[in-house]
């Protein structure tokens, strides 16, 4: 799996906050927010250009393997590992009769909040890229 989850430890982010009028305080932007990029947080954005929407972007060539992408906000990745996420869908996928995919992430935002305890909002989307 790979994944990028815009925390502000990264030194590379911390540098770009401060450059565009931020700081980073016990690993927070400004004190509050727990990740460097944000879509909303318009009230935080007034303050300073440090908050970007902009994701990173990676081309890969996929090998035909790949079963499935999830794409989820911090929410879930702070509760979930990368691998333990796949593990948990494909088990879903593979129950008779499949689940759709709207069931499966709903079930995987509840098993986040109600099971994991997440602290935070938790969104989800699954592109099936083959079926088996």
């Amino acid at each position: 799996p790979r994944t990028y989850k815009g925390r502000t430890v990264e030194e590379r982010r911390k540098k770009f906050i401060r450059e565009n009028n931020g700081y980073v305080v016990r690993e927070r932007v400004m004190g509050c927010l727990a990740i460097s990029r944000s879509l909303g947080d318009t009230s935080m954005k007034k303050l300073g250009k440090f908050l970007r929407a902009t994701p990173d972007v990676e081309l890969r060539e996929l090998t035909g393997k790949e079963r499935f992408v999830i794409v989820a906000c911090d929410g879930l990745w702070d509760v979930m590992e990368n691998q333990e996420a796949v593990d948990w869908v494909a088990a879903e996928l593979n129950k008779e009769p499949r689940p759709s995919l709207t069931r499966i992430c709903g079930a995987l935002v509840h098993h986040a909040i109600a099971e994991l305890h997440s602290p935070d909002n938790v969104s989800v989307l699954i592109a099936l890229l083959r079926s088996e």
